[in-house]
């Protein structure tokens, strides 16, 4: 529910690879900050920003 109702915020449909993804983990992140996923609630808010 979470992925369609950021398509409809965003008014965008995500690939199947990036939904199968945040399906099993809303972002990432690793120890060194070498690799990041963000979570769908701060992409959201990044992008009201602009």
């Amino acid at each position: 529910m979470q992925i369609e109702n950021f398509e409809k915020e965003l008014n965008l449909i995500l690939p199947d690879e990036i939904k199968q993804f945040y399906k099993f983990s809303n972002g990432f992140e690793s120890a060194e900050d070498i690799f990041r996923i963000i979570d769908f609630e701060e992409i959201t808010s990044s992008f009201a920003e602009f």
